[in-house]
């Protein structure tokens, strides 16, 4: 529990900082050479707000679990297994993030080679005799 109190308030910190920073990440939204780091500002600021939420779910599912039951193995198995569910979850973000902006790489590549192939051969550039 001292790790979920740790990550809570240094989460919390996080986005004290993310909103106050909020008008210079619209700024570099704005300029088309900053808008990669505006759009890492965003999916930063999304990912620990969501964070929060979910893990505050997990919580509120093993607190519950465990306390309005009659007790019993099966019920103490099973809110530890929804708090050790509740300690996976910044990592499947993280990773579920990091596939996000993999595929829009990848998605930006491929549109950029499409452009190309279809460009007609009289856009193309002439090369010098």
């Amino acid at each position: 529990m001292a790790i979920l109190v740790l990550t809570y308030v240094i989460r919390t910190a996080l986005l004290n900082v993310l909103i106050v920073t909020a008008p210079l990440a619209a700024l570099l939204s704005v300029v088309p050479d900053t808008r990669s780091h505006a759009r890492s500002w965003l999916r930063l600021f999304v990912g620990t707000v969501f964070m929060q939420a979910v893990q505050l779910i997990i919580m509120r599912v093993a607190v519950t679990t465990e306390f309005d039951s009659n007790g019993g193995v099966i019920t103490t198995v099973y809110a530890l297994a929804t708090l050790w569910l509740l300690l996976k979850v910044p990592g499947a973000m993280s990773t579920g993030t990091h596939l996000e902006s993999k595929a829009h790489t990848m998605l930006h590549t491929l549109e950029r080679s499409a452009k190309h192939a279809l460009m007609p051969a009289h856009h193309a550039p002439r090369k010098a005799a």
